[in-house]
């Protein structure tokens, strides 16, 4: 297996399960996928909005930290430096799953 990503619901505020089975609070409970496996599931979610993301796996994201980053998406709360440096490993990882990303690509 390529690094390993867990998936965070944004809907469901919880990680996916292993095996595409429910979702589980503990970062240790996730489901671990694979670098093609989280882009499909990603992508297919994120269709409109931003539903999922990948979180490598080394990045031990704790349950409160996951709910903070989910409610920056949904309003202004500030993150502390540590937690923007984590937020932005996330985001990379993510950079070719979110919605809409073709607008934001330099026209032609």
């Amino acid at each position: 297996m390529d690094e390993g990503y867990r998936i965070w619901s944004v809907e469901h505020q919880a990680w996916w399960g292993p095996n595409n089975k429910g979702y589980v609070s503990a970062w240790g409970s996730a489901g671990l996928y694979s670098d093609s496996e989280s882009k499909e599931i990603c992508i297919a979610a994120n269709y409109k909005v931003l539903e999922e993301f990948r979180v490598p796996q080394n990045i031990k994201a704790s349950l409160a930290f996951m709910k903070k980053v989910t409610a920056v998406l949904d309003s202004e709360h500030a993150l502390g430096p540590n937690e923007i440096k984590m937020a932005m490993v996330i985001a990379k990882a993510n950079e070719d799953t979110l919605p809409n990303r073709r607008r934001h690509e330099p026209k032609e």
